[in-house]
């Protein structure tokens, strides 16, 4: 999933699996544009290594582009400079697809009344230049602007598709083209390929969102969020995979994630001014299993939203209710199963403050047994720490923890980042980067690694990042 900035700037959120299997990885900026307008920049494997590369189609069809040896975060881009001249047609009418399935995306003419013209990739200009092959399709009768190529049939070639205003499909399956260069074998055409879900033709997109190799029919909605058609074949029809993609429905600032039913799966859950709670427990996320709504989990213990964390102080693997007052004083409402199933435990004093305010107090286990810790992070974000015991409000000082880096406190929460079980030291940036600290035992006995970076942003402020 790609985002091009106006600027021509590109965000990435890596496939794992898409929301229904394993979800999204949030690859940061992983190109800062070339100071070109969003709407000219185009994704094609030029070089068949099977990376996108980048590419930038000038107003007279010229191409320019930026090999992907990895992406920004990885090896980053090699400028390849023009490695099209343009055939004298409009940038709107270029298209890149790969019609001959030897890897390399060809470069193709659409004109108005949908005919292709196409060159094929032989290295592209300076490695093997272009092949012209002629006119590889006669057209439909319908406008340029209304066709597409994707390869549905896993063939590798790319297939000629007509999208049509309310989303219906019809696709010509690529033979060979019609036998000028392409292979010969011409097209096959495919009554009703999809018949439209309601959407229109400018939300549909074309991708391979399940490693079959058949592209899939996807819907992108003006809030960006997708629901997706899995690609079954041409004779097996469609799968509806729903939404693939989604926003929040709660008011972001509500929204909290925790584990409370001790399955390792963080849940969701939106808390109301009163400090109540409405939870949908975790089964592998959209598409996987999805969501079980709960309603109601907790009912509210009269602390205002603001003060309520949620964090396993007993190690029972599942999230407790904890309401930090102002003087950084705690009490806790115990996870029995919540409302669902066993409710919450009489509230218990769990800390009496340590002189630090409310807003400085964070809870995370630093010494991996499976308790949340006490931690009060100073303006210059240092930190001091208290062990818990036993869950039951009994504390061991350790007095420093970690010394000030240089982050503001407000900045400064705790995540495991390593799997060695500890909470690692984060900062999240106004703009949502993050850079860490690995927890090799604190102060007392180990100290800090430095990671650096190990997020670059989403484009969205810290105050909307959760880790």
């Amino acid at each position: 999933y790609l985002v091009v900035d106006p600027n021509g700037a590109v965000r990435a959120w890596l496939n794992k699996g898409g929301s229904g299997v394993s979800g999204w990885t949030a690859a940061g900026q992983v190109a800062t544009g070339v100071n070109l307008a969003g709407g000219q920049v185009r994704f094609a494997d030029l070089n068949a290594d099977r990376f996108a590369d980048y590419l930038v189609v000038d107003p007279n069809g010229a191409v320019r582009a930026w090999l992907n040896k990895g992406g920004s975060g990885v090896s980053g881009w090699t400028a390849a400079g023009q490695v099209a001249s343009g055939v004298g047609v409009p940038a709107d009418q270029v298209r890149f697809a790969d019609v001959n399935a030897d890897g390399f995306a060809d470069y193709l003419s659409v004109a108005a009344g949908g005919a292709v013209q196409a060159w094929l990739n032989k290295g592209g200009t300076g490695i093997g230049g272009w092949t012209a092959a002629g006119q590889i399709a006669s057209g439909t009768g319908a406008p340029g602007s209304s066709v597409r190529f994707a390869d549905v049939n896993a063939d590798r070639r790319a297939d000629y598709l007509v999208v049509d205003a309310n989303g219906a499909v019809r696709a010509w399956l690529n033979e060979g083209g019609d036998g000028t260069g392409v292979g010969g074998g011409g097209w096959t055409p495919v009554d009703s390929f999809v018949v439209g879900v309601g959407a229109p033709a400018d939300q549909i997109r074309w991708a391979d969102i399940n490693a079959d190799r058949r592209d899939d029919y996807l819907v992108v909605a003006p809030d960006g969020s997708v629901r997706a058609w899995t690609n079954d074949g041409t004779a097996g029809g469609w799968t509806s995979a729903g939404q693939i993609a989604t926003t929040v429905g709660a008011p972001g600032s509500s929204v909290r994630f925790a584990d409370v039913n001790a399955d390792g799966r963080a849940d969701y859950l939106v808390l109301g001014a009163d400090g109540s709670v409405q939870a949908w427990l975790n089964n592998g996320g959209i598409g996987r299993g999805g969501w079980t709504a709960i309603g109601v989990y907790a009912s509210g213990t009269g602390a205002p939203a603001a003060q309520v964390r949620f964090a396993d102080v007993d190690a029972d693997g599942r999230a407790d209710y904890l309401a930090v007052a102002d003087d950084g004083s705690v009490r806790a409402w115990l996870n029995q199963g919540g409302n669902a199933n066993g409710g919450w435990s009489a509230a218990i004093r769990l800390a009496t403050g340590t002189g630090a305010t409310g807003d400085q107090v964070r809870f995370a286990d630093v010494n991996a047994d499976g308790r949340a810790d006490y931690l009060a992070v100073a303006a210059d974000g240092s930190v001091k720490a208290w062990l818990n015991k036993d869950g039951a409000g009994n504390w061991n000082a350790l007095g420093a923890y970690a010394p000030a880096t240089g982050v503001p406190g407000a900045q400064v929460v705790f995540a495991e980042a390593n799997g060695d079980g500890r909470a690692d030291y984060v900062a999240v940036a106004p703009d949502g980067s993050a850079r860490a600290w690995l927890n090799n035992g604190g102060e007392i006995t180990g100290g800090w690694s430095g990671l650096g970076q190990i997020a670059s942003g989403a484009g969205a402020p810290a105050s909307q990042v959760h880790i």
